[in-house]
């Protein structure tokens, strides 16, 4: 068995190997990690704090935020490490994954068989592959923490209550580094079932803890994604349809689990057919049918079942969050539920006097070797951006976010042509969705002539008044086109939206500064520099503004602080030559 179960492990790292060479993507990782300021600092008392007190990225994950943190303290911000942690996290929820089952059924075999398809399913790519789901990776591995320390619980007579500590501590953090597994406490009840525990009040009472932690990690999750904007209201998708999606991604992450081909980091949201729906209906009634008739002869079926379905619950649509209908990452933990069915419903013991187990084994083992080619391959998908989404754009060639996603990764390669086809697919494809116009204008940017990139720049706003980058995008241009009235509304727009982007108030800045407004622009100025205090240009262009004042050793000072920013900025380099010329012939600093 040890020598199975490491076998099982240099797999996994044969499969997942390439991801040592793999760059941070455009989707969400600037957010997490390569753009984030916070993270970006390394482990620090302040971070930690904003760790616990930030919604950023509609999400409540402080244990995900230190996570990140850590590793930019001790191994740097480089996308490589990130990745081998995520690797590593996998690996040590294979471990435990294996430890829990044995631990609770002492079936040894059958749990390496889950453990096996846990580590080398190709839809779990998604959550090991990708830097931002350390949160999936990490929230599960202290949810198996806690599901090991039930298992213990349940199994021991002595010391029972440091089993049930570490239990209620593994699910805190879990749900501290994702949302995910609030389902813990039902699956405890399900675990209860299969292990025959007595029932009465008491396995409800000690689970009681456990709800009250469902409860809160509900609460903050809500106010977080509402925050960020990121939960749909029913007009946009109304609860119908959200029934529907949900009964055909039940059907579907079945069918991926079986059959993991065709799989894209992005599945919008379609309204399936009337045949698909009930077919959807079918399989799920069905296989619910199915386990609960043939519970009392293998209960693990029924228990494995109830666990898909239901961990899937948080994440399955009917609070519907961004505009997917599903995506490979959520079955990270729910999948186990279907492992769990296949391994206890498959005659697997007994293998020496029984050819059906032993032909059992051999398709098991024929899977397992299909899984690792497919997931070798679907990692190395994952090496940057455009891999990444070109293959998504292939496969599904109507996603409209595959191809924003793709011209966003074309553009930092200095392909503009490219980048500027794939949006406006993706505008064509999706003609309500404000970020591609909003990227295509900015893109336009400078080009002869800028009616195309202001009337994209409109029509983002249009699209989305709320987003302070089409603001300041559309301020921008109005800028450089010399529309002085006309950008000042927008930009003002944009610095309300987010006070903490410097951008807008420097642009704006500039143009009163053009137009003769000193006394409007300064204040501008100013406030860029506390948000962005080594920005020469700004130092330098308010030092010209003070000049003017007549507050020559301030203008001095912020001449100093440009060139310190910026050796080679000539100008300020002149300035500052002038002013201390100046200075000394008048020491009081006014003229």
């Amino acid at each position: 068995m040890r020598t199975a179960f490491l076998f099982l492990l240099v797999l996994t790292l044969v499969a997942y190997a390439s991801v040592r060479g793999h760059d941070y993507i455009t989707l969400d990782d600037p957010g997490y990690v390569s753009e984030n300021a916070e993270v970006l600092e390394g482990l620090t008392g302040h971070g930690v704090s904003w760790a616990f007190s930030t919604f950023h990225k509609s999400n409540w994950h402080p244990l995900t935020w230190i996570s990140h943190m850590t590793d930019v303290q001790f191994l740097g911000a480089g996308a490589g490490a990130a990745h081998l942690v995520n690797l590593l996290f996998h690996l040590l929820n294979v471990v435990l994954v294996f430890l829990v089952l044995r631990e609770l059924t002492h079936d040894e075999w059958r749990a390496l068989v889950v453990a096996a398809l846990f580590a080398l399913h190709p839809t779990h790519v998604e959550s090991v592959a990708w830097v931002s789901e350390r949160k999936d990776v990490l929230s599960l591995f202290w949810g198996m923490v806690g599901l090991f320390a039930y298992a213990r619980y349940v199994r021991t007579d002595s010391g029972r209550q440091k089993w049930y500590v570490l239990m209620v501590v593994g699910m805190a953090a879990s749900l501290l580094a994702k949302p995910m597994f609030v389902t813990f406490p039902f699956v405890l009840l399900l675990l209860d079932a299969w292990l025959r525990r007595d029932r009465s009040r008491r396995l409800l009472v000690e689970k009681l803890p456990l709800f009250a932690l469902t409860i809160v990690s509900c609460v903050m999750t809500l106010r977080a994604q509402s925050a960020g904007g990121a939960v749909m209201a029913l007009e946009s998708v109304p609860l119908g349809e959200r029934v529907v999606n949900a009964l055909v991604s039940y059907m579907r992450y079945m069918g991926k689990t079986v059959w993991p081909t065709d799989l894209v980091v992005f599945y919008p949201l379609e309204h399936p057919s009337a045949a698909t729906i009930f077919g959807a209906a079918v399989v799920v009634g069905g296989m619910t049918a199915v386990t609960l008739f043939f519970a009392r002869r293998c209960m693990a079926a029924l228990v494995g079942w109830l666990w898909f379905l239901g961990t899937l619950v948080p994440v399955i649509g009917l609070v519907q969050v961004g505009s997917q209908a599903m995506a490979d990452r959520y079955t990270y933990l729910p999948s186990l539920g279907l492992f769990i069915m296949l391994a206890w419903v498959l005659p697997l013991n007994d293998v020496r006097r029984s050819w059906v187990s032993r032909s059992a084994w051999a398709l098991t083992a024929l899977v397992v070797i299909a899984f690792t080619l497919q997931t070798r391959a679907q990692a190395a998908r994952w090496k940057d951006t455009q891999t990444l989404f070109a293959h998504a754009v292939s496969v599904m060639p109507d996603n409209h976010r595959a191809h924003y996603n793709l011209a966003l990764g074309l553009r930092s390669a200095g392909d503009l042509a490219g980048a500027q086809t794939h949006l406006r697919s993706a505008m064509q494809l999706r003609p309500d969705w404000y970020e591609p116009p909003l990227l295509l204008a900015t893109i336009l940017r400078g080009q002869e002539p800028t009616s195309e990139a202001l009337t994209l720049a409109r029509r983002a706003v249009e699209l989305n008044g709320a987003d302070a980058r089409g603001q300041y995008v559309m301020g921008l241009l109005l800028a450089e086109d010399r529309q002085f009235s006309e950008c000042e509304p927008f930009l003002r727009r944009a610095i309300e939206l987010n006070p903490t982007d410097p951008r807008p108030a420097e642009v704006l800045g500039n143009v009163y500064a053009q137009n003769g407004r000193v006394d409007d622009a300064v204040p501008l100025y100013e406030s860029v520099l506390v948000l962005d205090q080594n920005n020469a240009k700004v130092h330098n262009n308010l030092g010209m503004l003070l000049g003017r004042q007549g507050k020559l050793r301030e203008a001095r000072d912020h001449f100093a602080a440009a060139v310190r920013a910026d050796p080679d900025h000539g100008q300020a380099r002149q300035n500052l030559e002038r002013a201390e010329t100046m200075l000394q012939r008048n020491p009081d600093g006014n003229r």
